[in-house]
Parts: C-alpha cells; sequence; structure tokens
C-alpha cells in the first residue's frame, strides 16, 4: 500500500523557523517527527532535533515504548519547552511518543480520533495494533497549526480532499484566517494511504 505525504509551514511575527515536521520510510515502515521549539532557542533547532530523532530511530528501528521513550527523549533533554511527537507506522503496530501539544489526527472509516496523549501525561508512548487500509489518514500538527483547527474540522476538510495536499491547503486556509495580529510559527503534514 502507497502513502501520498503533503506538508506546509509558516512563520510566525517572531520569523523564526521553531516548528519542523519531517517523515522517514525506515524497516518496512515509516517515521513521522514534529517539533516545536519556542523563540528562546536558535533559529533552526527544531529542524536540527527532528533530524537527530529520525537518526536515533534508524539506529535500531524497532518499535517499543523504550524506543519510543528514547527517541522523544532526544528532545526533551534539551529543554521540557520543546514539545516533541513520533509516530511510528510499522507492518502491524503504530507507535506514538508525545510531550507538549502537538496533535496526531487519525481517520479511518470516517471517523476521526485524536491520538495524542494529553499535555499533562507529557512524556507518554502507547502502541496499538494497527493496519493500513486505503483512505486512512494521518494529521500531524505542531502546537501553531493545531490551535486554529478544531478536530471535527479535519474530517470536514479530509472528505472534501482528493489529496493530502488539498487536505493541508484546505486547513491551512482555516489558520490564514484565523490568525491575529501575533501568531505562533505553524506547521502540519497529511498522510493518505491509497
Amino acid at each position: 500500500m502507497k502513502a501520498v505525504i503533503s506538508g506546509c509551514g509558516g512563520l510566525g511575527d517572531l520569523r523564526k523557523d521553531t516548528d519542523y515536521i519531517v517523515h522517514k520510510g525506515v524497516a518496512g515502515g515509516m517515521i513521522i517527527v514534529a517539533v516545536d521549539t519556542s523563540e528562546a532557542f536558535e533559529d533552526g533547532m527544531a529542524q536540527e532535533i527532528a533530524q537527530r530523532i529520525i537518526y536515533e530511530w534508524e539506529g535500531e528501528p524497532q518499535l517499543s515504548e523504550e524506543r519510543l521513550q528514547e527517541c522523544l527523549q532526544v528532545g526533551t533533554q534539551i529543554s521540557s519547552k520543546i514539545s516533541v511527537t513520533i509516530l511510528v507506522l510499522d507492518k502491524k503496530e503504530m507507535g506514538i511518543a508525545h510531550n507538549g501539544n502537538n496533535k496526531i489526527f487519525h481517520i479511518m472509516e470516517g471517523q476521526i480520533d485524536d491520538l495524542t496523549i494529553p499535555e499533562e501525561e507529557t512524556g507518554m508512548v502507547d502502541i496499538y495494533e494497527y493496519t493500513a487500509k486505503p483512505e486512512d489518514a494521518f494529521v500531524v500538527m505542531t502546537d501553531g497549526f493545531a490551535s486554529y483547527i478544531q478536530e471535527q474540522e479535519v474530517l470536514i476538510d479530509y472528505t472534501k480532499s482528493r489529496t493530502p495536499k488539498d487536505l493541508i491547503s484546505y486547513l491551512s486556509t482555516r489558520v490564514g484566517l484565523r490568525q491575529k495580529e501575533c501568531f505562533d510559527s505553524y506547521t502540519a503534514m497529511a498522510l493518505i494511504f491509497e
């Protein structure tokens, strides 16, 4: 089964690149990493952390809670103010590691589920049984994007979309219409299985 991916991003009022999402195929599966740093960090730090997490995962791409926790700590050991969200899709499982305010939505059979562990349980990991089916979708957002989007709007825009690019375009339009004078950097990525 083929996964089609599209993403977007924008700089906030600070004009610093504080958000980054990256994906990579590894060992018969895929890993998606979203990192959101604050303006207190160097420009591009989010990208550097995301790439470190990918590198860490590639060293031993074994889906387990321990491995997910190790990868999550690549970002959190730098600062607890860095939001890191990791989604790993394997042949029969998916794993999530999360801290902070980023979001992962899963759309399957006309339903949407927020897979993101609540903020009060930061630093937690979960593994679920999962086999991809055609039209399954995942949307990963940093908090600067997610703060302007409601869960049901993701589902509405998904049903209007023919491609991940369409979905990201619809969601980005919502973000653009809702931003006030001051806003955070924002980044999102959508994946749809064909």
